[in-house]
């Protein structure tokens, strides 16, 4: 999603974002994953610092850099998917889990925590949304469409 909005030269306003996409549900808690490298710069330390003011839990994984110079991240995925399994099944923390990404590796967790009773919503970029998670979600809304409420000025 960043990479989407670095593409659209977009800034987002982090808590309009949270305050729209969940909608009328009862938000118990915005977690927002990312990768980081070992030395955090002053600017993204800025911008984890008003994520963290607008009200995100941030959880963090090491962004690596492959031999032939390709960055990226280690672990996030997974980290996603367990927390939302444990989240859903050890605390029955929630009934609608919103996902924002397109993104298909989300899939498998989608379907369980199908199983487990949870709706699911997710919002993407209409032109990152796999079919597949489309099609397993109970809900899809396009961020596309939301872009004049999010947009910083």
């Amino acid at each position: 999603m960043f990479h989407k909005l670095r593409q659209l030269n977009i800034r987002i306003d982090w808590k309009r974002f949270k305050e729209v996409v969940s909608q009328d549900n009862i938000l118990i808690g915005a977690l927002m994953y990312m990768g980081v490298y070992s030395h955090i710069f002053r600017k993204k330390k800025k911008f984890l610092e008003y994520l963290e003011r607008a009200g995100y839990v941030l959880r963090y994984g090491p962004i690596e850099i492959s031999q032939d110079g390709k960055r990226f991240q280690r672990g996030i995925d997974g980290l996603i998917s367990r927390e939302m399994v444990e989240l859903a099944k050890e605390w029955d923390a929630f009934d609608c889990g919103i996902v924002v990404s397109g993104d298909n590796v989300f899939l498998k967790v989608v379907q369980q925590l199908k199983t487990l009773q949870k709706e699911i919503v997710v919002w993407s970029f209409k032109s990152l949304l796999s079919r597949e998670l489309r099609e397993n979600a109970n809900e899809v809304h396009y961020i596309d469409d939301i872009l004049d409420e999010i947009t910083a000025s």
